[in-house]
């Protein structure tokens, strides 16, 4: 939600939480459902992604201001300390004007390069987009659908990857026992899940190969905008694919009951 690095919703908390992962999967609203209520009152789904990067911007600028304030003593006197110091502002400068740090290239150096990997900076982290559509939207992947067309867009310039997802038919794939699964998959003209479009994007990144944790966000839901879930890829850990997939079905569900 908007004001999120200066506490609102979950706040520091959360922001802190996804410092501890290797990728970002954000579900962005495309449908429209007069039912389920927007926390900005209206669906746009290229607002919403930059209301979440605004804030994750936001965090990554204290977080270089207070790395910079702790350095610049050390610098008077330390020819590398002076370098690191140097690195910060350039990178400080390039939030500043909007951009991710993940876009940044100006290093002079392996060991800048090195520097910035330790900062753990949020807009570094590789982001996979989950576009949240209606069933109808399902069929053609999304073609048709305006709002899904504008993520691949923005996807595609920043070098994102972008899957269709219907958290509510998620949320029905989640009850059905394994052998009625591909049943129901076949009867919508599915080949595969969400959850298996999420592993499947996943792989993509190598940082979510290596170490197979990555985070799931949501936002434009009343009450859920800075919701977040921690989950490990792999078959030791199935419960966390699910939750992944699945919590923004459970959302959806959640509010469309809640509002009938």
């Amino acid at each position: 939600v908007k004001g999120a690095s200066k506490g609102e919703g979950l706040g520091s908390q959360f922001l802190a939480n996804i410092r501890e992962v290797d990728a970002i999967v954000h579900v962005v609203r495309c449908f429209e459902n007069g039912n389920i209520v927007h926390v900005d009152g209206s669906i746009n789904p290229l607002r919403d992604i930059e209301t979440i990067n605004v804030e994750l911007i936001f965090s990554d600028l204290e977080v270089l201001e207070r790395r910079i304030s702790k350095q610049i003593r050390a610098a008077r006197n330390d020819k590398a300390a002076a370098k690191e110091v140097e690195l910060m502002q350039r990178i400080k400068a390039h939030l500043e004007e909007g951009k991710m740090a993940g876009s940044f290239a100006d290093f002079r150096d392996e060991e800048e390069e090195e520097w910035m990997n330790s900062y753990n900076l949020l807009t570094a982290k590789p982001v996979i987009f989950a576009a949240n559509v209606s069933e109808d939207d399902l069929a053609d992947d999304g073609v048709a659908n305006e709002g899904v067309q504008e993520v691949r867009k923005f996807a595609k310039e920043a070098g994102y990857e972008v899957f269709v997802v219907c958290a509510e038919i998620e949320q029905e794939i989640a009850e059905l026992k394994e052998d009625e699964k591909a049943m129901f998959l076949e009867d919508l003209g599915l080949k595969e899940s969400g959850l298996e479009k999420l592993i499947n994007a996943g792989r993509e990144f190598r940082s979510v190969q290596r170490c197979g944790e990555f985070l799931h966000f949501r936002s434009g839901h009343r009450g859920a905008g800075s919701g977040g879930e921690t989950c490990r890829k792999g078959g030791a850990d199935k419960r966390g694919e699910n939750v992944t997939a699945q919590r923004a079905a459970e959302t959806e569900n959640g509010h469309r009951r809640s509002l009938e």
